[in-house]
């Protein structure tokens, strides 16, 4: 083999292994980006369970408020009404 063919050859396998590589790199990429992917969902998913959560909390609140106000209220008129009269 003349040395312009090896130095060709050699050439070509050298290109081949630097885009072996650069493949090699992209799997990677493409796991990485999966992996994100699967986070994203995984967050989303979270969001809306607290979503959810804060809904019940604002229900339950409202009505502690309400009960509490309908218990309070008439024993302080209580109270008050010892202490002005």
């Amino acid at each position: 083999m003349p040395t312009e063919d090896k130095d060709i050859a050699i050439k070509i396998f050298d290109r081949l292994g630097q885009i072996d590589g650069k493949l090699s790199g992209l799997e990677q990429i493409r796991q990485r980006a999966d992996d994100a992917y699967d986070g994203s969902k995984k967050a989303v998913r979270m969001a809306e369970d607290t979503d959810e959560e804060l809904k019940e909390l604002k229900t339950t609140l409202k009505w502690g408020v309400g009960i509490a106000a309908t218990v309070l209220v008439p024993f302080i008129l209580f109270v008050l009404n010892f202490i002005f009269v």
